[in-house]
């Protein structure tokens, strides 16, 4: 997941977050995506929470 962070930073410094979908039973995708830095928006798509990684601080993707 790391790597992943890592090149998307590098290769998109634009970029302002990321996004990404679990399904709410997954219990250790949640917890592998809160250790890297994600967290839960509050918001539900397709029945999935959506967490939120901001790359840039102070970006529109820090709400």
């Amino acid at each position: 997941m790391n790597a992943v962070i890592g090149y998307i930073r590098a290769r998109y410094p634009q970029s302002e977050c990321l996004n990404l979908t679990v399904y709410p039973d997954n219990a250790a995708a949640r917890k592998l995506y809160e250790k890297c830095g994600f967290k839960q928006t509050g918001e539900v798509h397709d029945g999935e929470l959506v967490y939120r990684l901001v790359l840039r601080p102070g970006s529109s993707g820090s709400q």
